[in-house]
């Protein structure tokens, strides 16, 4: 099962961002899933997580709040791992 979420940090760790939540048996499904919260304008620049998993595996992983370059931004370009 792949999971797309947003973490957002807090005091006693970190909470999902329950609108952000996608879990579905679909790579594809997946993948729109993260692309669409990546290219969301209301999480651009804060320090939040965006992830995909599968199965409890970290696939992809992007910080909102990091620059073009660092190995956590996942540019347009990139090619999502999906297995």
């Amino acid at each position: 099962m792949y999971k797309v979420y947003i973490l957002k940090r807090t005091r006693s760790g970190s909470e999902v961002i329950k609108e952000s939540r996608t879990n579905t048996p679909s790579a594809q499904a997946a993948a729109v899933a993260f692309w669409d919260l990546r290219n969301n304008q209301n999480y651009q620049g804060k320090p939040w997580l965006l992830l995909m998993t599968r199965d409890k595996e970290k696939l992809n992983r992007h910080w909102f709040n990091r620059e073009k370059g660092d190995e956590q931004f996942v540019s347009d370009n990139t090619e999502l791992r999906l297995n």
